[in-house]
């Protein structure tokens, strides 16, 4: 459980060869223990190293792989983070349908257990996949449900994602000031925590929120 959780603090701080050895080492003791629901989760870990890395057919293996585990051990909450993880890969390979049937099937089964923290996890990414299809309205109301939630929860990291994707698609709809708004208190987050990638996301955004609000100079023949 300890190289589990080594894994998982790794990959908060992107250090994904890092995080690989030990969720890999996490699913052999596991393994050897007999111990399906701990393999599954560490499994998991090793599709999420694979899915950050840009490897998406990989992280699938991964997920399914753990999936059939944690369905074997009743694991609800597990089986409805690995719903939200798989959806969220197969919007990745571009298959948005399957990625739509996945996603509200780990929605449906968040709000069946009552765990409010999986279901903005699956709302945050509905609302990436509604914009990435181009369905900007549908995006905001999930990625502000789920930042709703997430406040309630006092969760900060997850928070900033969905402020995040909330800035994504609010400059998609022609909005750059608003977007800039939300990016910043996002930065904020991202920078305390030290979350290096979803820093990198958001100053690129902010940038193109910048170019977006700036009008471009007069030209004169």
């Amino acid at each position: 459980m300890l190289r589990r959780g080594l894994g998982q603090v790794r990959l908060y701080h992107d250090e994904y060869a890092e995080a690989s050895a030990d969720m890999r080492r996490s699913a052999e003791l596991f393994a050897a223990l007999g111990d399906v629901r701990g393999e599954a989760l560490a499994v998991a870990g090793l599709g999420t190293v694979a899915r950050l890395g840009d490897r998406p057919l990989e992280a699938l293996g991964c997920y399914r792989r753990a999936l059939a585990g944690l369905e074997r051990a009743d694991d609800l909450t597990g089986v409805a983070q690995l719903r939200n993880s798989i959806g969220s890969t197969y919007a990745v390979l571009g298959s948005f349908g399957e990625a739509e049937t996945w996603l509200s099937r780990a929605r449906e089964l968040a709000r069946e257990i009552e765990d409010p923290h999986r279901e903005a996890k699956v709302l945050t990414e509905l609302g990436t996949l509604h914009r990435d299809t181009g369905r900007l309205p549908e995006s905001l109301t999930c990625l502000r449900s789920a930042l709703g939630i997430l406040e309630e929860l006092d969760d900060e990291r997850c928070s900033a994602y969905a402020l995040l994707g909330i800035g994504q698609t609010l400059l998609e709809a022609g909005e750059p000031v608003q977007a800039r708004g939300v990016c910043d208190r996002a930065l904020r987050v991202f920078r305390e925590t030290g979350n290096h990638q979803g820093e990198t996301t958001g100053l690129a955004l902010l940038e193109q929120a910048q170019r977006r609000r700036t009008p471009a100079p007069a030209t004169h023949p």
